[in-house]
């Protein structure tokens, strides 16, 4: 749709144009049909006042195939939910320095962590498992307490660009810089995405930086901010993984403000597991205040590949009955996780993906049931060994 306003009146022709793809229909509003391949394309309109005057304008649109999704394992989460302790349960646990627990940005005490932009990072050492090498997924929230006139600051980064990959802040542009190092022969392999959205301080954002080893992107608040393409295998490295600094033990462009729920996959999230991190994290608010009825709050990582913790919260008064019980999609039990009386307020218990005989059960999508009197609650979760 293109809005254009003549200060004299005049009747307006509206010249559509674009070098890819195919346009249907005339005047103001028009219809796109975008071409077969993926990539970053224009679309032009010249508005015409007859006599003379004109106006151009276009908008550039992101052409992306999400019929292909990925497949693959979480490497490592981070909720930072008073340590460091990596929940994948992969065991890649990071090594605090000076950082400090803080609030959430739902306000849960110690749920955080904040860094100063001077020496403040975490460490997580290097392992086969970070080495990873068809497709990434990095996603996180992020609050920036300060933007720098004359370098980049970093929230994560796993041998910086010479080596592997890592998401930055740009000084100037104060944009999300997602770059990785492949053995693309281009560039010395090396591909930087800017975000278009431009940042403010002090405000939370979902930040999910994936690459499936043809589409590179960006994510932001769970909606695609932009995107490009590449090509290659993703470097290997022997340098630790950091958060909060570019490489161990260089301080020069260390990130100020708050990180939490880092998590790191093996593959390309799909736009649906994009959104539900963010919506589920965003549904994560402190449950006595909007809750009337119990309610599973959130699972994670989901998906999963060894272990997945839920946390639940429970209403009423006093203690009640309380079963949670695993599903799958044919309807047939699996495992009961919770029988008991329990108590009113927010609990929570890990699951390994095994069934009421301790066998690991197969991937796919199972369905945790959470029953507490009148109050029953459905969540779907994704088992990817």
């Amino acid at each position: 749709t293109c809005t254009a306003t003549d200060p004299d009146d005049d009747t307006l022709s509206y010249i559509w144009a674009s070098a890819y793809g195919t346009l249907f229909g005339s005047g103001s509003m028009v219809t796109w049909i975008a071409p077969a391949n993926e990539g970053y394309y224009y679309v032009r309109c010249i508005v015409d006042d007859g006599r003379g005057g004109q106006a151009v304008d276009s908008i550039g649109m992101v052409v992306q195939d999400f019929s292909n999704v990925g497949t693959g394992i979480p490497i490592a989460y981070y909720p930072f939910n008073g340590n460091a302790h990596d929940e994948s349960g992969l065991g890649n646990h990071g090594i605090v320095h000076g950082v400090t627990l803080v609030a959430d940005r739902f306000g849960n005490a110690n749920s955080a962590y904040y860094f100063d932009g001077v020496d403040d990072h975490i460490r997580v050492p290097n392992h086969p498992s970070l080495n990873f090498r068809d497709e990434i997924s990095v996603s996180f929230w992020m609050k920036i307490g300060q933007f720098y006139s004359s370098r980049e600051a970093y929230p994560i980064s796993h041998g910086n660009w010479e080596n592997r990959w890592k998401v930055s802040i740009t000084p100037s542009s104060r944009t999300v810089r997602w770059t990785i190092k492949t053995d693309y022969g281009v560039n010395f392999g090396i591909k930087d995405l800017d975000s278009q959205t431009q940042l403010v301080a002090d405000t939370f954002y979902n930040v999910t930086a994936l690459y499936d080893g043809s589409n590179f992107a960006i994510y932001i608040n769970g909606e695609l901010d932009t995107s490009s393409s590449w090509s290659g295998l993703i470097l290997s490295t022997t340098i630790d993984l950091t958060i909060g600094q570019v490489l161990p033990n260089n301080p020069d462009c260390n990130f100020k403000g708050v990180l939490d729920d880092i998590r790191i996959y093996n593959y390309a999230l799909s736009v649906e597991e994009i959104q539900n991190i963010y919506n589920e994290s965003v549904s994560i608010k402190e449950p006595r205040d909007y809750l009337t009825e119990s309610q599973i709050l959130q699972t994670y990582p989901n998906p999963f590949a060894n272990s997945i913790a839920i946390d639940y919260f429970l209403t009423g008064r006093g203690s009640t009955l309380t079963t949670l019980k695993v599903y799958n999609v044919s309807g047939q039990l699996i495992k009961t996780l919770v029988n008991e009386e329990k108590r009113a307020g927010r609990h929570k218990v890990l699951w390994d993906g095994t069934d009421s005989n301790d066998r690991h059960l197969s991937n796919g999508v199972y369905f945790l049931r959470l029953d507490r009197g009148e109050s029953k609650n459905t969540k779907k979760i994704l088992l990817i060994r």
